[in-house]
């Protein structure tokens, strides 16, 4: 467990850290947040491949925690940060993106999994109705 503690502790130290060089030195062609995925992607790699074998419970996914701990902050930090006058000048190609990119992955997820029904790598018969 005190590992674990050590672990985070320095890890949110040099997302703290790395937050203020950005803002301090107005490096714009990285987001804060594209800096906190390529440090957690560098710590997940030295856990994974270190020689840390105790360590797999801190790599384990909890998918309640990610969604309603992690998502909640990043979602509201991209709105926070949006600028209102380029959304309404663009809202209309963002909404015909939406809509069309909604459609085509509908689409396209439709299609792969009839086809792999078809070819009996699903586990569902997709002749038969749903009722």
């Amino acid at each position: 467990w005190e590992v674990d503690s050590c672990l985070l502790c320095v890890s949110f130290l040099f997302l703290i850290w790395v937050a203020y060089a950005i803002n301090t030195h107005r490096i714009q062609h990285v987001p804060e947040s594209a800096a906190t995925m390529l440090f957690g992607f560098c710590v997940g790699l030295v856990l994974r491949f270190g020689q840390f074998y105790d360590m797999e419970h801190v790599l384990a996914f909890d998918a309640e925690f990610f969604f309603f701990v992690l998502l909640p902050p990043i979602i509201f930090e991209a709105g926070y940060s949006l600028e209102r006058s380029s959304f309404s000048t663009n809202f209309g190609s963002i909404l015909l993106f939406a809509v069309v990119g909604t459609f085509i992955a509908t689409v396209v997820t439709a299609s792969g999994l009839e086809a792999m029904s078809h070819m009996g790598l699903a586990p569902f018969n997709a002749d038969n109705d749903v009722k």
